[in-house]
Parts: C-alpha cells; sequence; structure tokens
C-alpha cells in the first residue's frame, strides 16, 4: 500500500490538533497577539505625538538615575527629568530620543553644593534605540553649570568629594578609585575608541556659560571664571578629538580672556594643547591665591602663551611670555624695573623632553628691551632709553644715563654682535653632560 501524500498528513495533524483543544488555542493566542501588538502600535503613536508636543516629564527616571550614580559612592541630586521627541531637522538629520535632567546638585561631605548643573540635554538617536539596544547618548550639552572650589589650608583647591562608597564623611579621603585600563591616564585618554566603549556613540559634548569660584573657609570670593564655554568634537571613528573652550578670569584686580584649544589623537597617540591668556598682574593674582605665592614679586602686566604636546615618545613644550611696565624683585635682593611698552621684557622656556631621571631639559631665554636691573655684585645696568622719573618734567634730570647708555662703572649686558638696545640671557639645556650657560657673545648652538 502506498504512503499517504503530504495533503493527507496535513489533514490528519488538523483533527489532531482540533480534536485535543490544541488548534483553537492557537487560533486565541494569535488573536491575542495580535491585539497585543495593535494595542502596543497605538500606545506608541500615542506617546510618539506626546513626547513631539513638549517635554514629557518622568519623575521615576529621575529617582532611578540617582539610585544609579549613588551606588558608585557619589550622591547627587537630581531636580525633575523629562523626554521629548526630536524629528530629523532638530537631531542632526536622524530622529532622536531627548532627554532633559533639572537642577542637578551635588553636593560635599558637608552637604553644601559644590556642583550644579541647572539642565543636561542628551540626544540618544532612535536607530541605536530601536536597532541595538544602546542607550548611550551621541550628542550632550550642559547649560550654566557652577562649581565651587574651597582652598584648604594648603592653598590648593579642594575638589568635591564622595560622600559614600568607601569614604568616611569629613576624613579627606577620596575612597578607592576606579582603576583605569592604562596606568597613565594620558594614555588611558588616548587610546582608540573601541566598539565595546560605553561611550563610543558619544561624539559631540558642549558646555554653555559656565561659572567656576574658588572660595576660602569663609566664603568669601577668591577668583572667578564664568562666561565659560567648551565643545569637544570626536569623529565617527572615534580616532581624533578636537577641543576648544575658554571664558572670562578675574582673580581680585586682574582681570583676562583664557582661551585654550587642542587636539587628541589615538594613531598616532598624541595630545596638542594650547592655552593663552592676556596681561594680567601675577602681584595680584598671588595675593588671591596663597598657593602662588612665589608670583608675588612681578608686579607688571603679563602675557602668556603655551603649548604642550604629548605623545608616547615624551613631552614638548614651549612657554612664552611678554611683560610690560612694572617691578620684578629678583633673588638675593636684587630688583629689575621693566620699562613701559607691552613687550618690553619677554621670558621663553622651551621643553625638549625629560632625561632618564625624570629630569627636563630644553631651552631658557629672558630678554630686556628697556629698563634697569640691580643685581647684587653687578650693580646697576641700564638698559634702552632712559626710564622717566616721577615729577620730572621736560628731559631726564642730570645724572640719568642717556638713551641706549650703560650707567658708568656698570657692566652691560648688550650682545657684542648685537646693536639694539637689549639685554638677555639664555641657557641651552640638554642632556645634563653638555647643558652650559652664556651670559654675552653670540648665543651657543643648540646640542644634536
Amino acid at each position: 500500500m502506498p504512503p499517504p501524500g503530504p495533503g493527507r498528513r496535513l489533514r490528519r495533524a488538523l483533527r489532531w490538533l482540533f480534536r485535543r483543544r490544541i488548534l483553537p488555542l492557537l487560533v486565541s493566542l494569535t488573536h491575542a497577539a495580535m491585539t497585543l501588538a495593535a494595542a502596543g502600535g497605538l500606545v506608541a503613536c500615542a506617546l510618539l505625538w506626546r513626547l513631539q508636543a513638549g517635554p514629557l516629564p518622568v519623575p521615576m527616571l529621575a529617582t532611578a538615575l540617582e539610585q544609579l550614580i549613588s551606588s558608585d559612592g557619589v550622591e547627587l541630586r537630581i531636580g525633575a527629568a523629562a523626554l521629548s521627541w526630536l524629528p530629523p531637522a532638530e537631531s542632526g538629520g536622524s530622529p532622536a530620543l531627548s532627554l532633559r535632567l533639572y537642577g542637578l546638585q551635588l553636593p560635599d561631605a558637608s552637604g553644601k553644593a559644590r556642583l550644579e548643573l541647572p539642565e543636561i540635554a542628551a540626544q540618544l538617536p532612535a536607530r541605536n534605540l530601536l536597532l541595538r539596544g544602546a542607550y548611550v547618548p551621541e550628542t550632550l550639552t550642559v547649560d550654566g553649570p557652577l562649581l565651587v572650589l574651597e582652598v584648604g589650608p594648603d592653598g590648593l583647591p579642594d575638589m568635591p568629594r564622595a560622600t559614600r562608597g568607601g569614604a568616611a564623611a569629613g576624613d579627606g579621603s577620596r575612597g578607592p578609585a576606579r582603576p583605569l585600563p592604562d596606568e597613565n591616564p594620558l594614555q588611558y585618554l588616548l587610546r582608540r575608541s573601541g566598539a565595546r566603549d560605553r561611550l563610543a556613540a558619544l561624539h559631540e559634548v558642549r558646555v554653555n556659560a559656565a561659572r567656576l569660584e574658588v572660595r576660602d573657609h569663609d566664603g568669601e570670593l577668591r577668583a572667578v571664571m564664568q562666561g565659560g564655554d567648551l565643545l569637544l568634537r570626536r569623529d565617527r571613528q572615534g580616532e581624533n578629538v578636537g577641543f576648544r573652550g575658554g571664558g572670562s578670569l578675574r582673580v581680585g584686580a586682574a582681570e583676562g580672556t583664557l582661551r585654550f584649544l587642542g587636539h587628541i589623537g589615538a594613531e598616532p597617540a598624541t595630545l596638542d594643547l594650547h592655552i593663552s591668556l592676556p596681561a594680567m598682574r601675577p602681584a595680584e593674582i598671588a595675593a588671591e591665591l596663597p598657593v602662588l605665592a612665589p608670583l608675588a614679586g612681578l608686579d607688571a602686566p603679563v602675557a602668556l602663551e603655551a603649548r604642550l604636546r604629548y605623545s608616547r615618545d615624551g613631552v614638548r613644550g614651549q612657554l612664552d611670555m611678554r611683560a610690560g611696565g612694572g617691578t620684578l624683585l629678583l633673588p638675593d635682593g636684587g630688583s629689575a624695573v621693566i620699562g613701559g611698552g607691552p613687550d618690553a621684557a619677554s621670558l621663553s622656556l622651551r621643553l625638549d623632553g625629560v632625561d632618564a631621571e625624570r629630569r627636563p631639559w630644553g631651552h631658557v631665554e629672558i630678554g630686556l628691551r628697556q629698563g634697569r636691573l640691580d643685581v647684587p655684585g653687578l650693580g646697576k645696568v641700564q638698559v634702552g632709553d632712559a626710564l622717566p622719573v616721577a615729577g620730572a618734567s621736560g628731559g631726564p634730570p642730570s645724572g640719568t644715563p642717556q638713551p641706549g647708555a650703560p650707567q658708568p662703572g656698570a657692566p652691560s649686558l648688550e650682545p657684542r654682535e648685537q646693536q639694539g638696545p637689549r639685554a638677555w640671557y639664555r641657557r641651552c639645556g640638554s642632556p645634563p653632560a653638555s647643558g652650559r650657560r652664556t651670559r654675552r657673545g653670540a648665543p651657543p648652538a643648540r646640542p644634536s
């Protein structure tokens, strides 16, 4: 007898399922699944319409985030949380879910709020949420943050510390720190972002209208930086990060605008940083910040520009300073009077590397175009034009050296090969065996 065909076997299977009431159960489950899917679609459409209408407050989300962050030993207070849906026109070409947190505060061990974040906005791309299930934001924006630092007994600002998680309140301990994958934090920063990196999807961080305050134990304001802005951008490959920022800096009576920009590359691993600061008086800064007390001897407007390059091969950098009219107290009771003009004096420091004993070596040059030096053992040295004397009218008083002429009996620091009025001091550093110092004559050649 021939075996039954496929159609006959199918009829037998259906008859068997129907007799045991399995087929009606499957039909009921299918209807229930379709009903749930339709209801879920309606709920999703209603939720999407509500999110597009405006931010939707989610108090439970704020509580959950507080508990999640507090488990790491940081007591963070979150005032409110809200969700909204951003169309492609407002989120860089692709729809995204916007998460906003309001009223964030990070207190210290004594309960004072040292860090306040009025608003944080994060964009989570819809493609990452639906296709990958990733909840890492692509962009992060912080508006109006306030950081308050308190100067400790050692004169250094005291950073906010965790109040729980291994550090007792008020004991001055920072608690157990999480170990980095690399021993060197800079090398960890310069690593290439991998696919398993939790922040691999984060490509832009923006900080607007930031304010930094430095206060003493009595609450008196010592220094403030306001209007601060910061922008960090990383390429899609995660190999290069560019950043720039700045703000208005005020320390006592000294004011200026600080600017910085830089680049972080993973291949090759490098960190480039450029900082510029307009003319400020170091003596006024040292009067407000005791940790900078060694700068109290320089009472003159000083502008500086610094460049730093860090790589796996070493550290290189350069610091250029220009000083205007003022005074400088030298060691061993010496002094210097700097003439007028924005470039009356200059200082250039160049770091070429660090030797095996971690001692830096490089190049130092100090220049004085107009002024007067009073060095013990050398006497007084006049450089450049004669300095004006208070209360004098017309030409220089009697006994004052004429322009370009040194005082009688005082040695001149002017190089013989140069005709312009300028005193200078150079030192070429190198690996310790070949370093030497020169006070007159042509500058020595940099050792190879």
